[in-house]
């Protein structure tokens, strides 16, 4: 629902403030109590013109990092993960969050987002804007956040549906998208970790996926190549029928020597993919 170009600038001035008021009382409503269900705006209806003020709510209480803080952000991102700007910022959020600090809190922030709920409204997110490359970006980086070498969190984001949602996307957008190439690759790597989600992604043609995005953007970043590289390492020693499915893919070797052949004077890549 957008503001009307015949609205007078009073009665605009006024429904801003009532809707202002709204997401206060979405975001902020009963702060430190732990129980933030209430929400006047969750049929849907918040109109497109304020969202950036909701993005603006998000960001400052996940910053605040502590459970409340962390809870309230969380509330807000399954309130309105039908908006895309709502979407991607919150899976954004979710994933700055889960790799923050690490030197100085270890797992402690990334373990208080998935108790709340991080996984699943990222996952949600996510299922809600398939074809926008900004929320599926943003959203296989927050799943490779909080996933990486962490069974239990990698085993939620599985049963969650992460692994379909990952794999769909690289399917139908990575070879178009170089964000998407990169950091899904890298969700794929995070998940194909543990043995149940190699074997889910091979399932789900995760290996072709991979291969064709890194064909497709051979020329731009290393990281690509590298993340590509490190997804197929791992599928494979994950499940031996993707082993199979790299040795079935007749672009397969090629990708992989193109790609130390392109960036030979980038160790990572040379190690990861020569590996």
């Amino acid at each position: 629902m957008s503001c009307s170009c015949f609205m007078t600038r009073s009665v605009f001035h006024v429904m801003f403030v009532l809707l202002l008021f709204a997401v206060s009382v979405s975001c902020d409503e009963q702060e430190g109590s732990g129980n933030h269900t209430t929400s006047p705006v969750a049929d849907g209806t918040y109109p497109n013109y304020m969202v950036p003020v909701w993005k603006d709510k998000m960001i400052a209480h996940a910053n605040n990092l502590t459970e409340d803080g962390i809870s309230i952000f969380l509330d807000c991102m399954r309130t309105g993960y039908k908006y895309r700007l709502v979407a991607f910022q919150g899976c954004r959020i979710v994933g700055l969050l889960a790799n923050f600090d690490r030197a100085k809190y270890g797992d402690e922030i990334r373990e208080r987002v998935a108790k709340l709920g991080g996984i699943a409204a990222t996952t949600m997110a996510m299922g809600s804007h398939m074809v926008s490359a900004k929320v599926q970006s943003m959203g296989c980086f927050a799943i490779q956040a909080l996933a990486d070498g962490h069974r239990k969190h990698t085993h939620e984001a599985i049963n969650l549906g992460a692994v379909d949602v990952v794999t769909w996307v690289l399917k139908h957008h990575g070879s178009l998208d170089a964000e998407i190439a990169e950091y899904c690759s890298a969700a794929v790597a995070s998940l194909a970790y543990d043995p149940l989600g190699a074997s889910r992604l091979g399932q789900a043609g995760a290996v072709d996926a991979i291969i064709a995005s890194m064909k497709a953007h051979l020329s731009k970043k290393p990281e690509i190549q590298i993340y590509s590289c490190a997804a197929l390492q791992r599928l494979m020693g994950g499940d031996q029928r993707n082993l199979e499915r790299v040795k079935q893919n007749k672009h397969a070797i090629f990708a992989i020597v193109d790609a130390i052949k392109t960036f030979n004077s980038h160790p990572t890549v040379v190690s990861i993919c020569g590996g």
